[in-house]
């Protein structure tokens, strides 16, 4: 319907109309999705069923803060994890399906093995085992009375789960108690738990036991103790003080190794440059150069600057094994770019007979026991060349062939310098 006023018409459109014109296409994307759904089905075999997914539902006695979270947790432990899909729809599994059974490397191969998915199977799924898996992640976060039941819900030829989790307010932290007093490495531990982050009121969380594991053990490695691992040390939880919260003990494990509760200081440091991974014995054709205390360097080829290495090795000496300094080392050797193979090798000479000891070795400068050394480094090669040959095409349309040479050089004066010449050029 048209309206005529002076100088000027106005159309009325009919909105409704418009969205009439859209809907004929959303129409076939749906058919074409709802047909490729029930395409994956016809390829089941008798008595197969689609697994098409789970899911977690959560009821709390109180509102949880972490619900989100919780609900990841959860639907993560679960398995097996079904097809990828799209409003039902899953392409890669259709085209697992279409792809048939190829006998050769072609085309339908690609589709059957690279791009497609096997259809994963209710019958694979184990409900009663995902939920005893997500009883046990419940019981590491804290939720030591949590429950979970499960239905399934068959339709079909596919299937599904469904998990219903019930659970009270979680447990916090009411105290971390103390080791005990019995040894040097006791107290070393005493002083670091002072920077836990296990605090009174912290919620319980099995993950977070494991990292405060994990920061005590890297700071006892900073002041010597080379051989402890986290494993030597557990926590034991007491629920008895009420309100939903829980008692931590630290304590050492009572089979943890003697050498694990020792410190050990840092022996001689031996440097292999040109290390042969095929020669029986490390020292073998060497001769050794003294740069600093206790850091001996072996080149036979003289391929680099001894200062290279002080300047590169920050354990020293005399000095208690640091777990930082090690790793400081090894990254700076690393970064140098001349080396294809760096191993750094610890040993205990005390702990070896006398006929395996090599010379060089130590027995340590004090009451603690030494650790040496042995740095073995295979070099890259010094110098390289390399040509290529390209087709280049210019803005104006021209193309012709180019041609792109460099020349380096990685350890051009002994201390790891690389130097590089290039020459481009294209006709």
């Amino acid at each position: 319907m048209n309206y005529m006023l002076p100088g000027r018409s106005i159309k009325k459109h009919n909105t409704a109309r418009g969205r009439l014109r859209l809907s004929p296409l959303w129409a076939w994307v749906l058919v074409l999705l709802v047909f490729s759904s029930c395409s994956n089905l016809r390829y089941l075999e008798e008595g197969q069923r689609l697994f098409t997914g789970s899911t977690v539902t959560i009821e709390a006695e109180e509102p949880l803060k972490e619900k989100s979270l919780l609900e990841d947790e959860l639907e993560g432990v679960i398995r097996p994890v079904p097809n990828q899909a799209i409003f039902s729809w899953s392409p890669r599994l259709w085209l697992y399906n279409i792809a048939g059974e190829p006998s050769g490397k072609g085309l339908l191969h690609l589709l059957k093995n690279r791009l497609g998915r096997p259809p994963v199977l209710f019958d694979e799924m184990d409900v009663e085992r995902s939920q005893r898996l997500m009883e046990n992640r419940l019981f590491n976060m804290g939720y030591f009375d949590g429950q979970v039941s499960h239905t399934t819900r068959v339709k079909d030829k596919t299937a599904s789960a469904r998990y219903l989790v019930k659970v009270s307010r979680p447990y916090t932290i009411n105290r971390l108690h103390l080791m005990e007093e019995g040894g040097e490495i006791i107290g070393q531990i005493h002083a670091m738990l002072e920077e836990s982050e296990l605090k009174p009121g912290a919620p319980y969380r099995l993950e977070d036991l494991k990292e405060e594991r994990e920061r005590i053990d890297k700071e006892l490695k900073e002041v010597g103790y080379f051989y402890f691992h986290p494993d030597y040390l557990i926590f034991l939880a007491d629920t008895t003080p009420g309100q939903r919260t829980v008692d931590l003990r630290l304590m050492l494990k009572p089979d943890a190794p003697p050498e694990a509760l020792k410190t050990y200081e840092m022996g001689n440091i031996s440097v292999y440059a040109d290390y042969m991974t095929d020669l029986e014995k490390p020292t073998a054709g060497y001769d050794s150069l003294e740069v600093k205390e206790g850091l001996y360097i072996y080149d036979r080829q003289e391929l680099f600057n001894p200062q290279l290495f002080a300047r590169s090795i920050f354990l020293e000496k005399g000095a208690l094994y640091n777990i930082e300094k090690h790793d400081q080392s090894l990254g700076r050797i690393m970064g140098l770019n001349v080396f294809r193979f760096v191993n750094f090798r610890f040993s205990d000479p005390a702990a070896e007979s006398k006929d395996q000891t090599q010379p060089g070795d130590s027995l340590g400068t004090t009451h603690n026991p030494a650790l040496d050394l042995r740095i073995l480094l295979s070099p890259m090669k010094k110098k390289t060349l390399s040509a290529e040959l390209r087709g280049v095409s210019k803005s104006n349309n021209f193309a012709g062939p180019g041609f792109t040479a460099s020349l380096g050089n990685i350890n051009l004066m002994g201390g790891a310098e690389n130097l590089r010449f290039s020459m481009e050029g294209s006709y």
